[in-house]
């Protein structure tokens, strides 16, 4: 049986090394703890996140520090966006439980979708397999 040699350098670049695995496995879990540690560890899995991604020449980990960059300043974006809109429905309603009714959905919504992905992450990470 033949091996075809483009099918195995995808498996390769798809597959995530073990010197790197460490790496990406702490940056993933460091997001997943802003759930605890907010805003310290999210700041930390992007500091890593970004030192990491230009010192490596794994295709796999820069696959999920890119994944994992994207998430973080996704969420940022959202949730200054879930601040705002949560302001301007106090100011024109004039009322704080309104406000606090909106921004606790969007909230559980982002919180949600960081643990998705940090979760993916991990799990990708442990199989030692590319994010995407």
């Amino acid at each position: 049986m033949t091996i075809n040699p483009a099918a195995a350098a995808i498996r390769q670049r798809n597959t995530l090394k073990d010197e790197s695995k460490t790496l990406v496995m702490v940056a993933w879990g460091l997001l997943l703890a802003g759930w605890v540690l907010m805003p310290f560890a999210p700041i930390a899995a992007i500091i890593i996140a970004v030192i990491a991604s230009g010192d490596t020449d794994d295709a796999a980990a820069r696959s999920h520090y890119s994944k994992l960059k994207s998430t973080f300043w996704f969420s940022c974006l959202w949730g200054v966006v879930c601040f705002l809109f949560v302001l301007i429905a106090m100011a024109a309603v004039s009322t704080i439980p309104l406000g606090l009714f909106l921004l606790l959905p969007m909230s559980i919504l982002l919180g949600l979708f960081c643990t998705y992905r940090s979760i993916k992450g991990i799990i990708r990470a442990s199989e030692n397999k590319a994010y995407f």
